[in-house]
């Protein structure tokens, strides 16, 4: 394995105490510190970027953004401008040459001449408190090291996509003074995955684990593209409820992100996940939830080449910032991931959610 850089850090030497990672290249490096099953993978540091957008041009854009007042056409103009300059900026050489070297290495250690890998942001305003930015920048599936470059690029440009600039001024925060890294990890050949929350966030029960999943990619439960199946864990007992999803669609890796495909019936009405999975699944989440003294929401996925348990793979991590959704009406045809989103929104822009439609 190739030693660190200002441009490249692998993994296993990340965790929260290393600076210009972002969040998300920082709780991979903490599950890996405690002895996790994390796809392999190394971190394009915020160093990096920084490096980038002092270049000519994209510097006077940037400027640009970090002045800009209220006005929400000229807010977008600008960013729309700074995207397109970022993405058709070609990197340093050896910015470059350092990335494609670390994916070289990659593959070596994957076995694979060619490996397909995930391309995610981490950027550095992410999971702050009182604000949720995670989410907001580009996420990249199926990449080969021809488009490696290019997908680090659009990583970087997302960072001022039209959703992110809009939330960080209405949050206050200052448009330009952030700054992203990007997480590049070996594909999970996914036949399962989904979210796992170490806290039942509906009703705010600490001693249960709720865990949603569909076939697939997560994309599919994260974005609320299906009624996933859920399952409800017992800390103390380990009694296990089930819950079938109306699972109509999977998301599947392609070039550059994912597409949807409809299952067929018999996918439809089984449940994706088996009991030992379930149990292995909720095993990690209480050590994780152990570890860190507090409820965590984390993305995991199943591996369909790899042997169980180690075909049980966890992909990021983030506090449980949003719980006690029991003051919202449970609506039977939503996730519980959809039922955050309805939270979030109900206590920041007054939605009836919370209040008319528990009536």
């Amino acid at each position: 394995m190739t030693a660190a850089s200002s441009t490249i850090r692998w993994l296993s030497d990340c965790g929260n105490a290393t600076r210009g990672i972002g969040a998300k290249a920082a709780g991979l490096g903490e599950m890996l510190a405690l002895g996790l099953r994390v796809p392999p993978g190394f971190v394009v540091t915020q160093a990096a970027y920084d490096a980038f957008v002092q270049a000519p041009g994209l510097a006077e854009h940037v400027g640009e953004i970090a002045t800009l007042g209220s006005d929400i056409g000229t807010r977008h103009d600008a960013a729309s401008a700074l995207r397109a300059h970022i993405e058709a900026t070609a990197m340093p050489e050896g910015t470059a040459g350092e990335i494609l070297g670390a994916y070289d290495e990659l593959a070596r250690l994957s076995g694979t001449a060619d490996v397909e890998v995930a391309v995610r942001s981490s950027a550095s305003a992410e999971d702050l408190p009182g604000a949720s930015f995670a989410g907001q920048q580009d996420t990249y599936l199926g990449v080969r090291r021809d488009d490696l470059l290019d997908s680090v690029r659009r990583c970087w440009a997302s960072l001022f996509s039209e959703r992110a600039v809009a939330y960080r001024a209405e949050m206050g925060y200052p448009l330009a003074e952030v700054s992203i890294a990007v997480v590049v990890q070996k594909l999970v050949s996914a036949r399962a995955s989904g979210v796992m929350f170490t806290i039942n966030p509906v009703s705010g029960n600490p001693f249960e684990i709720v865990i949603e999943a569909n076939w697939g990619l997560g994309e599919s439960v994260v974005s609320g593209l299906v009624v996933p199946d859920r399952f409800l864990v017992s800390k103390h007992s380990g009694e296990l409820q089930r819950e079938l999803g109306e699972k109509m669609q999977a998301a599947i890796a392609g070039p550059g992100g994912h597409s949807l495909v409809d299952l067929p019936p018999e996918q439809r009405s089984a449940f994706c996940l088996d009991d030992a999975e379930l149990g292995e699944l909720a095993r990690l989440g209480r050590l994780i939830e152990d570890h860190y003294g507090e409820p965590r929401d984390v993305e995991w996925s199943v591996d369909e080449n790899l042997p169980f348990p180690e075909s049980v793979l966890l992909l990021q991590m983030r506090p449980v910032t949003t719980t006690g959704l029991k003051d919202v009406h449970r609506d039977p045809g939503k996730s519980t991931t959809d039922h955050i989103l309805d939270l979030i929104l109900a206590r920041r822009f007054g939605s009836p959610t919370a209040s008319d439609s528990a009536g």
